[in-house]
């Protein structure tokens, strides 16, 4: 029959910074270890006395390295709760080490004997100090408590031992007690709190940039130096919009693996087979002829006393008829009675195994219900983790795409009051050729009110502007490098012909040192529509398209069989803006 009980060793040790609970199971045939708390006081005390008493270790005296002298004190460890306490009614008489000490559970007594004093001599005294003297009230009463279980536990093994066979009847295991010795506690994957925690940042970061505030050039009714120069409030505002797409696109780079990162595989839940329990009915016949035999000794006894000799001569044949068959009937009942016993020994036997597979069947039936559990509650965590992902996605796409939508609409309402001055060159005022040079030069305000007021002071309109040739631009608007004045003259005489630059080219510019962060990772060549992959790279969509299941890591980008692809309008902004500048 195989024991279900687990014996489990416990050693304490304790050394200078060390602290160590040491554990062996004796059925698993393995040591644990956990780190126990250290006493300051006692971290250079060596050479002291110990007990270890009702869940608890006692330290008397000892030497302390630190101040190089004895001590005297009683020190007190609770193994439960893991804490150290002086006892400070119960100190030593003298200062004493290396002394050793005894109890005396019947007594409950401590006799500390021997050791060495403070100045090396061998001591020959002997203390004895109570034991309820080193404990406080609350924990004399957990112990009590405690010792009244273990009784209860004695008194039970005793009534079990009471049965004389060779074996011990099985005790029934319980729900709770099958319970304890099954983990059915629900950890994520660590990993899983590093993602939550991540995506938990992100949505923080997210919400910061939604509650920035950002400009409407038509509703702010920007104009003037605010609108036109490179430091006005549009200006900066179109920057701290660019600036918040940016951090979008970061945010969109982070949250985008997260989501492949969350991932569980198939799980099998252990199925089992019961098999039935049968106990055999047995009955034991109670022996009566006893009761029969003493009737039968008091019947003959009073015959005699009275005297009924002859009486008793006649009877005798009938009593030893009777004794005969008082014989037969008792070799008959211990016949019954062996038998009965022996069936009994084979019924409470099978009953011994039926418990133990009971007990095994109910403890992997137990078992199976706890993983199914775990794994329920795992796929729970997974469904809100990668909806929580879904979430940061959606909400990363939406607020991108407003950011964008509102730089367009601050760049057609920008454009369409460039357009305006254009088409009324003829009629510009010293006021129209500063906002138009401070423009084209991408001024600040300061400059922009300088070049008004040079135009003002030498009463300068459009048609003089006719008249001024590159140099005359230079030198009289004070601009400081030649080829400036060449860009106002040249975009100042194309405005005069009717012909804008084209700011909308999708002519393929061929320029050297061209930043990697715009070339296509796939086709090494300059993103004409950049977008961001479900790995947090960014490609061209030509490309990524056409080569997305050439891939290593192909299964990564597609959700669904479907490749999920997210516009990088701030990149797309940065090649535009290169672009512009190339050409």
């Amino acid at each position: 029959m195989n024991s279900t009980k687990t014996v489990v060793n416990h050693f304490l040790l304790f050394h200078r910074n060390i602290g160590l609970l040491i554990s062996f199971d004796e059925s698993q045939f393995t040591f644990t270890y956990e780190h126990l708390q250290i006493c300051p006081e006692l971290r250079d005390v060596n050479s002291y006395a110990s007990l270890c008493c009702y869940g608890y270790v006692f330290l008397f005296g000892g030497y302390d390295n630190r101040s190089k002298g004895k001590i005297k004190s009683v020190w007190k460890y609770s193994i439960a709760s893991k804490t150290w306490s002086v006892c400070k009614s119960t100190p030593l008489s003298i200062e004493i080490d290396s002394a050793f000490v005894l109890l005396n559970p019947s007594k409950m007594q401590m006799h500390v004997i021997g050791g060495a004093g403070s100045c090396k001599e061998i001591q020959k005294h002997h203390w004895t100090i109570s034991v309820d003297r080193l404990f406080r009230k609350h924990e004399l009463m957990q112990i009590v408590q405690e010792q009244g279980q273990d009784i209860w536990r004695l008194k039970e093994s005793i009534e079990n031992l009471k049965l004389s066979r060779p074996y011990v009847i099985t005790r029934e295991l319980e729900e709770k007690e099958i319970e304890q010795r099954i983990d059915i506690k629900v950890e994520p994957p660590k990993e899983w709190d590093d993602i939550r925690q991540r995506m938990k940042e992100l949505d923080n970061s997210l919400v910061q940039l939604t509650r920035k505030p950002v400009m409407d050039w038509a509703q702010s009714k920007c104009t003037g130096l605010e609108l036109w120069g490179c430091d006005g409030k549009a200006h900066l505002a179109n920057e701290k919009l660019l600036s918040y797409m940016e951090d979008i696109v970061t945010i969109m780079a982070d949250v985008f693996p997260l989501g492949n990162t969350i991932d569980v595989g198939d799980f099998k839940l252990l199925t089992f087979s019961f098999k039935k329990l049968y106990l055999q009915k047995y009955k034991i016949y109670p022996l009566s002829f006893f009761v029969f035999a003493i009737c039968i000794y008091i019947f003959f006894l009073k015959k005699m006393k009275k005297g009924h000799v002859s009486r008793m001569e006649k009877s005798l044949d009938e009593c030893s008829k009777t004794d005969e068959i008082a014989q037969k009937l008792f070799t008959k009942k211990r016949s019954q009675k062996e038998d009965s016993k022996c069936r009994l020994e084979k019924a409470l036997s099978e009953y011994t195994n039926s418990i133990d597979e009971w007990n095994s069947s109910f403890i992997e039936a137990k078992r199976a219900a706890a993983e199914k559990e775990k794994k329920e509650s795992l796929m729970e965590n997974i469904g809100l983790l990668k909806k929580g992902n879904k979430s940061l996605v959606d909400r990363c796409s939406d607020l991108n795409m407003q950011m964008n939508n509102l730089k367009k609409k601050n760049e057609q309402f920008l454009e369409r009051h460039w357009e305006n001055l254009q088409s009324k060159w003829y009629k510009w005022s010293s006021f129209d050729i500063g906002i138009f040079i401070g423009y084209v030069l991408e001024s600040n305000k300061s400059q922009i009110k300088n070049f008004i007021e040079i135009a003002k002071i030498n009463r300068i309109d459009s048609r003089s502007l006719l008249q001024l040739s590159k140099k005359d631009w230079m030198d009289v608007f004070g601009l400081e490098e030649f080829n400036n004045a060449c860009y106002v003259h040249n975009t100042f005489l194309k405005i005069c012909d009717e012909f804008p630059i084209d700011n909308k080219s999708n002519q393929v510019v061929n320029v050297q040192n061209v930043p990697n962060e715009y070339l296509c990772p796939l086709s090494k060549v300059i993103m004409k529509d950049p977008v961001i992959a479900r790995n947090g790279v960014t490609y061209d969509r030509e490309s990524i398209v056409s080569k997305a299941r050439q891939l290593a890591n192909a299964s990564a980008l597609f959700e669904n069989g479907e490749l999920k692809l997210m516009p990088n309008l701030a990149l797309q902004h940065r090649i535009n803006e290169f672009l512009k500048a190339k050409q």
